[in-house]
């Protein structure tokens, strides 16, 4: 579990995000790193002045994702393109999915 699973819960969004969202800022190749490298995308809590009441003139929000692997190598890409289609500052916490072989 990360950090801000301590987060207050008008913060929580839990939502995942379908890896298409992201087709219109990606080339073919790159909507193909989607695929097959990231298994999920989580938009796990957004802080913002009305979800923690805090206010801020510089930061007007935090959109903390979660990012479940299919494969490590090669994400720096896939990481570019979700903060540059993301308007604000974000946080992503990058987790391994472990395929269990029999």
């Amino acid at each position: 579990m990360v950090w801000y699973s301590q987060l207050p819960k008008p913060t929580l969004v839990n939502k995942v995000i379908p890896k298409n969202a992201f087709d219109p800022y990606c080339s073919g190749q790159q909507k193909r790193l989607f695929t097959d490298k990231i298994e999920k995308i989580r938009w796990a809590h957004k802080l913002a002045w009305e979800t923690t009441n805090l206010p801020s003139q510089e930061v007007k929000e935090i959109q903390c994702f979660e990012i479940e692997l299919r494969q490590e190598e090669g994400i720096e890409e896939a990481l570019r393109i979700i903060d540059w289609a993301i308007p604000f500052q974000t946080f992503v916490t990058i987790l391994k999915v472990k395929w269990l072989h029999r």
